[in-house]
């Protein structure tokens, strides 16, 4: 379009210089005419040698006048079909600029509109009539007005020809019924006969933030009913540590009772050691149902600093009910104390349950030295690597890729969500779930974090 706009310039730009030369060449036919009319007056008695130059000055005058007037005609004529042609192209892109989706918006320095689009008129309910002239922040909300002339300011002494807007944040548009609307948006500058001119592109998002935010809580749900399908799968193992407690305190209560009821004297080191086994069982059955609770309750994701010796203490306790029942030996490794990463604690430890169970399953009937399971934290540079690892029978070939995908699962009771889920979780995370092969047989399933501090430095 911008070679084809200074090709029109030209075109235009040469029709003017040959109408000022014509108009010269006319001037010049009339001036010799007279010179040849005066020249004529004054040898008409002299001689017929002087009539006969005076009348051949005359002629070509004439001549030189006729070629101009036939010359302005014709320039006119060509004048009329350059400006015709002009005026087509710019009809066809004005048509062009109609048709696009996203508002177009032209401004000039002083961020005054110059052009708006029909999609800006649908979009902010403003006729183009009463959109030229009036300044671009009657568009946006109050609150981002100063804040928007600065960039504008700052953009024209960058030198930068286009840029998104986005990086303040969030941008908002102001429709004309003063509703608030979220926008996508891109600025770019051009001069134009000496003047700097800016383009605004501006796309209403409203749908698909809607519909990012319909799919979030989808898989909010979706996380939550997984987190209570692999509790529901946990749940022997669970009644079994929570049993135990209790029937700890009962037996206690009912030693304590029977030292209560004896006629001989109270040994204080019994009722001592009686009552500390029933606040410590207490504790237990209190953390486990804590532990639980926390793990089955719905609630909105919670992004914040983590501990990460005890989010893998909190894993651990959990877990630790399913290994024994499997005869499985669960370990941690790694120097994380003290550490953080950012997150929601209690979606981090149902991946690390989930990956942790699926390696249970893998240990089949393999003997006691393979039963073990360790998970492994790591840190790195800016972020900490988590893994669990197994000596399983691993996945068999072909099938890693596809093991994260959804309903993909081997196990016959499977659902096929759990390491999908998982996948998504840690994606939300800014971080991203891999498999490999560990040495010697089984499966490594790793994810890495940033640290919390590199978060809050981004």
């Amino acid at each position: 379009m911008g070679e084809a706009g200074g090709k029109g310039v030209s075109r235009v730009g040469d029709a003017r210089h040959a109408h000022l030369l014509m108009r010269a060449l006319l001037a010049f036919g009339i001036v010799v005419l007279v010179v040849s009319a005066w020249f004529s007056y004054r040898t008409v008695e002299q001689s017929s040698v002087a009539l006969a130059i005076a009348t051949g000055i005359a002629l070509a005058g004439l001549a030189l006048l006729v070629a101009a007037v036939f010359a302005m005609r014709r320039d006119a004529v060509d004048r009329g079909i350059a400006e015709a042609a002009q005026r087509a192209t710019e009809a066809r892109l004005g048509a062009i600029v109609d048709s696009v989706m996203d508002a177009i918006i032209s401004i000039d320095e002083q961020q005054r509109v110059l052009l708006f689009n029909a999609a800006a008129q649908r979009m902010f309910g403003v006729d183009q009539a009463a959109a030229l002239g009036e300044p671009l922040d009657r568009f946006l909300p109050d609150r981002f007005r100063t804040l928007h002339r600065r960039h504008v300011h700052a953009f024209q002494d960058t030198g930068v020809t286009k840029r998104r807007m986005g990086a303040l944040g969030p941008l908002s548009a102001l429709r004309a019924n003063g509703e608030e609307f979220p926008i996508e948006a891109s600025i770019s500058q051009a001069t134009l006969e000496g003047h700097r001119v800016f383009t605004v592109v501006l796309r209403d998002i409203t749908e698909r933030e809607s519909m990012q935010t319909e799919l979030q809580l989808a898989q909010h749900r979706l996380t939550h009913m997984a987190r209570l399908s692999t509790m529901g799968e946990m749940a022997s193992g669970l009644s079994h540590e929570i049993n135990q407690p209790l029937t700890a305190i009962a037996t206690y209560a009912q030693a304590l009772e029977r030292l209560t009821a004896s006629d001989a004297g109270l040994d204080r080191e019994e009722l001592r050691e009686a009552t500390h086994q029933i606040a410590t069982q207490a504790l237990r059955a209190g953390e486990v149902i804590r532990r639980l609770k926390a793990m089955i309750k719905n609630r909105e994701p919670d992004f914040r600093a983590i501990d990460c010796h005890e989010l893998i203490s909190d894993v651990l306790a959990l877990a630790e009910i399913d290994a024994r029942l499997q005869r499985a030996e669960l370990r941690s490794s790694g120097a994380y104390r003290g550490i953080q990463v950012r997150g929601d604690a209690v979606q981090l430890q149902q991946v690390l349950i989930n990956l942790i169970r699926n390696s249970l399953d893998a240990l089949g009937d393999l003997p006691p030295e393979r039963r073990i399971i360790t998970v492994a934290v790591r840190v790195e540079n800016d972020g900490v690597e988590f893994s669990v690892v197994d000596y399983g029978g691993g996945l068999p070939g072909g099938v890693a890729r596809e093991s994260f995908g959804p309903f993909f699962t081997t196990k016959t009771q499977g659902t096929g969500l759990g390491l999908a889920i998982s996948r998504s979780i840690i994606e939300a995370h800014r971080g991203r779930l891999t498999h490999r092969e560990t040495p010697g047989g089984g499966a490594t399933f790793s994810f890495s974090l940033p640290l919390s501090s590199a978060m809050e430095a981004v």
